[in-house]
């Protein structure tokens, strides 16, 4: 499934001079995407611009959408299903060999430190426990936002 949806609504024009920050979901678990979604939509400067289920989907609207961060799940990028020739460390090289790459923030139904490790171990940027979203989401992009 590859769908583009816009979120937000109108802008006063206080912020519409402030950047928005372009994000990409990437889960299987359409309700995780779908909280993640309507917390944001309630932020000023963020828009989701495609949500994805696959590592593979993410890649091809990454290239297309050119989104400062990527929010990826663990399960997905370490138990999902690749091409032959791809690996989980060549999809975070290919997301990181892009002209402009998205910050990535791997998130996990589980905080285990062993999640984090692997995560960290092979690009990711950031790693985030599902269910502390609210309270780490916001903190992590604007820390990775700028870098990007």
């Amino acid at each position: 499934m590859i769908s583009a949806e816009k979120g937000g609504g109108p802008r006063s024009d206080v912020e519409a001079n402030r950047e928005v920050i372009r994000i990409i979901l990437a889960d299987a678990d359409t309700r995780f995407m779908d909280s993640v979604q309507d917390f944001l939509t309630t932020q000023p400067h963020y828009e989701i611009v495609a949500r994805v289920s696959s590592c593979m989907d993410a890649v091809v609207w990454c290239e297309e959408l050119s989104p400062q961060i990527l929010i990826l799940d663990w399960h997905l990028m370490f138990e999902g299903i690749f091409p032959q020739d791809m690996t989980r460390e060549l999809f975070l090289q290919k997301i990181k060999g892009l002209k402009k790459p998205p910050g990535i923030i791997v998130a996990s139904r589980l905080s285990l430190d062993d999640h984090r490790n692997a995560a960290l171990a092979v690009g990711a940027d950031e790693f985030m426990p599902k269910a502390k979203f609210p309270q780490l989401l916001r903190p992590i992009i604007q820390r990775l936002a700028p870098r990007f």
